[in-house]
């Protein structure tokens, strides 16, 4: 990234998107995840790797992007919305919107690192994780 360049440039015109959308199969539990490398390696561990999916595994993108109404759809036939976003400032802002916004949304962390990619390099079992939290199932009041 050159200095005072965009991080994350797009194309002029795009819109957001909730990445990984294409893919769910429109299971009982989804994961949300803040970024993309985290969806992928939770979707590779749990969600559709080459073992039996658990759950599906989206992400828009950051803790601080919103999700479009439309959107939204995607999400209504979940009975449980896990928002995995990082251990950070950041990621507690963007799960307390997206718990705001749907109300069956619970908020989950890696039990070793701030975030899924580095609990996994850390020797951390994902999909263990993942089965763990979908059992505790509830959504914290």
């Amino acid at each position: 990234m050159a200095a005072g360049g965009n991080k994350y440039p797009q194309v002029k015109g795009s819109r957001p998107a909730l990445y990984g959308a294409g893919r769910m199969g429109f299971r009982p539990v989804v994961v949300v995840c803040e970024g993309e490398f985290d969806a992928l390696l939770t979707w590779q561990e749990a969600g559709g790797g080459s073992r039996a999916p658990v759950v599906d595994v989206v992400t828009p993108g950051g803790a601080r992007m919103g999700l479009a109404e439309w959107w939204l759809p995607f999400l209504m036939v979940a009975e449980l919305v896990l928002v995995a976003f990082d251990v950070d400032a950041a990621g507690a802002a963007g799960a307390a919107a997206w718990r705001a916004m749907l109300a069956r949304a619970r908020r989950v962390r890696v039990a070793e690192g701030r975030d899924v990619t580095e609990f996994w390099q850390a020797g951390g079992e994902v999909r263990a994780w993942v089965e763990y939290e979908v059992a505790r199932g509830q959504v914290d009041k």
